[in-house]
């Protein structure tokens, strides 16, 4: 599915707001504005009022429209699943999920907010992804997008947007930001493991910074070879980096050094002018690539991740997910 309308995307970091703004399939304008120390604590709102005035303004000065918005929401702390499981009624399946949710999730489910949607499904069986994100972050993100005056279109979460931009079979997507650090695993064209650190960086140099994402990075992957010994993620696998640090040559060919896996360009599927600093709005543009995502069982463009959950969306029944009651 192509889309065919104006759509803004806003993500909040640490220490900016950004949106950036396509009209069909071609950036058409972007832009940030910095945001106060503290006013995101561990890449989670504290401040949902000072920070809903900052992307208010950033709206305004941009002329970006409040009318079509996607929004991208931190996954510090949330949980993923993919999870096989019998095929069963809509209503079956929530009461299987929340029961699978209880045993896989570390945090209560009346801490949760939950979504799911299936994947897929052969004969008896069927693939579901699984997604539990704190209440406490939902509720503050909800709190700023009050403020800022935005009812958005649909929230998504950064991981899975970041997840989009590879649009390969196998690949891990790493998001470098001032504080906070995210590496997103594609297994067969879906996220299936995501993992978002936050960090503080007071006293650390460049070369402390690559070292702590490169020993994550190996721990990860071998965490997983692990746990699939017949299926070992392909030493062809490739490596694409974005965030504020994605883009710095120093920060690429000391992770190259560093991994046997290749570090590669991003090549999104979307029209965008030369002077747009990708790897910064990475998030936003696989936010864009979210409304392009076809639906559940239809072939995707390329290998473009078919997960597409809205974290603050009402509950219902449709097949794209739902919203789980604790």
């Amino acid at each position: 599915m192509l889309i065919s309308r104006t759509i803004t995307t806003l993500d909040i970091e640490p220490g900016r707001v950004q949106v950036l703004t396509v009209e069909g399939k071609r950036v058409v304008g972007w832009g940030s504005l910095p945001l106060a120390p503290g006013l995101v604590k561990d890449c989670v709102v504290a401040d949902p009022a000072a920070v809903g005035a900052t992307v208010a303004r950033l709206f305004s000065s941009t002329g970006a429209s409040k009318k079509s918005v996607v929004v991208a929401i931190t996954g510090v702390r949330s949980i993923s699943r993919v999870l096989e499981m019998p095929k069963l009624s809509n209503r079956q399946t929530k009461e299987a999920l929340r029961w699978a949710a209880r045993r896989e999730m570390p945090l209560p489910l009346d801490e949760l907010c939950l979504n799911w949607q299936c994947l897929g499904s052969r004969d008896s069986r069927q693939v579901v992804f699984l997604l539990g994100t704190p209440r406490d972050v939902v509720d503050g993100f909800s709190r700023t997008l009050q403020a800022a005056g935005i009812r958005p279109r649909a929230v998504d979460l950064k991981p899975l947007a970041l997840a989009r931009l590879a649009d390969r079979p196998e690949a891990i997507v790493i998001n470098i930001e001032s504080e906070s650090l995210t590496i997103v695993m594609v297994i067969d064209g879906v996220p299936r493991l995501i993992h978002t650190l936050a960090m503080r960086q007071e006293g650390l140099v460049l070369e402390d910074r690559i070292r702590q994402l490169t020993d994550y990075l190996t721990r990860t992957v071998q965490f997983y070879n692990d746990a699939h010994p017949g299926q070992p993620l392909p030493v062809r696998t490739p490596v694409f980096l974005t965030g504020e640090m994605g883009s710095d040559v120093t920060v690429r060919h000391s992770v190259q050094a560093a991994i046997e896996y290749p570090v590669e360009a991003l090549a999104p599927c979307i029209e965008c002018p030369p002077e747009l600093p990708l790897e910064p709005y990475a998030v936003n543009v696989g936010l864009v690539l979210r409304q392009m995502a076809p639906e559940s069982g239809r072939a995707a463009s390329r290998s473009l991740s078919p997960v597409k959950v809205d974290i603050m969306g009402a509950e219902h029944g449709g097949r794209w997910g739902s919203r789980l009651a604790a």
